[in-house]
């Protein structure tokens, strides 16, 4: 672990005592730490089952959040167990949660302790023929429009866009009729909302999201010239 020692950087602490079997691999041409070795999933002191881990920690986390593999194949590359089929990442958790202050991830260990130990406990729970124990977004797209579909508290693709694509271009204020079409101001409506979209979520989430949904429509939902932006 000197590699972590030498960073002097606080996302590492705690890392040492709580996981000693995650060793410190190299790292990646962009900069990512490489974490590689044995998970232990603890359940009231006791190590319960473990899975084998490959995790690539990003320069500016968790400003980005890690990249995870199962190592020993153990979880096929579905779409139902949350696996990307292109590269054989984890689906640990939705990125956007982390981004709006859903979920608290500040260090290394808070990710493994909270959202990749709840990831592998519904792997658990999926081999046993369980449900997963805390509900899970769909994959991919899917995943994306039931996440901001519940935000906006709005079944309609339409206003789910019109408030995000309002967000993404930038041009409205808290006088306006809200793009959702209530019949209220922004600032009696979404307001918060899309401020907390507009400062927290990076700009290129926030155009992969407008063009997912905007897939379950005919016509784009971003013009030629924002997307240059």
């Amino acid at each position: 672990m000197a590699h972590l020692a030498r960073s002097n950087t606080p996302v590492f602490i705690g890392l040492v005592d709580g996981y000693p079997n995650l060793r410190v691999r190299g790292t990646l041409k962009d900069g990512a730490v490489v974490l590689q070795g044995k998970f232990p999933i603890i359940y009231e002191g006791t190590e319960i089952e473990c899975f084998f881990i490959r995790m690539a920690v990003p320069y500016d986390f968790p400003k980005s959040l890690p990249r995870v593999w199962e190592t020993q194949g153990r979880i096929p590359h579905t779409p139902e167990r949350h696996v990307n089929r292109t590269d054989g990442t984890l689906c640990v958790m939705f990125p956007d949660e982390a981004y709006l202050g859903e979920v608290s991830i500040t260090t290394v260990v808070n990710y493994l302790d909270g959202p990749l130990r709840n990831y592998f406990i519904g792997q658990l729970c999926f081999e046993r023929g369980e449900a997963w124990p805390w509900g899970e977004h769909r994959h991919g797209e899917d995943g994306i429009f039931d996440f901001y579909s519940k935000l906006v508290g709005a079944d309609n693709p339409v206003v789910v866009l019109r408030v995000l694509v309002q967000v993404y271009e930038g041009r409205y204020k808290g006088h306006w009729w809200c793009p959702c079409g209530s019949g209220e101001i922004i600032r009696k409506c979404h307001g918060s909302l899309m401020r907390r979209i507009r400062e927290k979520i990076p700009e290129r989430l926030l155009e992969r999201t407008i063009v997912a949904i905007g897939k379950r429509l005919d016509a784009p939902l971003i013009s030629n010239d924002a997307a240059r932006r």
